[in-house]
């Protein structure tokens, strides 16, 4: 083994000896759990009041996280949920550390051939607001760098009717930046309560 590959740097050795920096890592994560714990409720509370199909009520919220999605912590908030091999309803929140929170509607088989159409009836309520077409064909891509987004006030009804027929599944999302984490509360519950009404909840 080449010594010089595991020797750490000046700034590495600081960092090694000094725990604080993942203790204050700890509690931040701690922090995006209560956040999405109370949004998790607040969209629970949603989804009793909402038209949408029985099955998207009777699955609890799910809070999940790692250490390593491109080298970065994250954290995921699904709901509602879900999820079997042919069919997808889920509303996926998305705390990605050093990027930003994401908020995802994703439509697969049955659910998307439902609720398409509501979609398009809705696309004025999503062009009003920072929301984007995912055009990638991973449904599981997260970093929008990489996903294709067109942005809905670029996409007319004949195109978004071009685009739904060429991908196999529908995901639309929007971005909340760290920067207005204290605001973050507010701002993804405006964002959830928005895609579920694009589907007509």
């Amino acid at each position: 083994m080449d010594e010089a590959k595991i020797q750490l740097s000046e700034e590495e050795m600081v960092l090694v000896r000094n725990g604080e920096w993942i203790l204050t890592k700890n509690r931040i994560i701690q922090k995006v759990y209560q956040l999405f714990g109370s949004l998790a409720s607040t969209m629970t509370d949603e989804l009793e009041e909402s038209r949408l199909p029985h099955e998207l009520r009777r699955t609890p919220p799910k809070i999940s996280k790692g250490e390593n999605y491109r080298g970065f912590p994250y954290v995921v908030l699904d709901c509602p949920r879900n999820f079997s091999k042919n069919d997808i309803f889920a509303i996926r929140t998305f705390f990605w550390w050093a990027h930003y929170f994401s908020v995802t509607l994703h439509l697969k088989g049955t659910f998307r051939d439902r609720l398409q159409d509501n979609i398009l009836a809705n696309r004025q309520l999503l062009s009003t607001q920072n929301f984007c077409l995912v055009t990638a064909h991973n449904e599981w891509e997260h970093d929008l760098a990489a996903a294709g987004p067109i942005s809905f006030r670029e996409l007319t009804k004949a195109d978004l009717e071009k685009r739904f027929s060429e991908l196999p599944f529908l995901k639309i999302t929007s971005v909340l930046e760290l920067k207005d984490w204290n605001v973050s509360a507010e701002g993804l519950a405006r964002i959830c309560r928005t895609l579920l009404q694009s589907v007509g909840g």
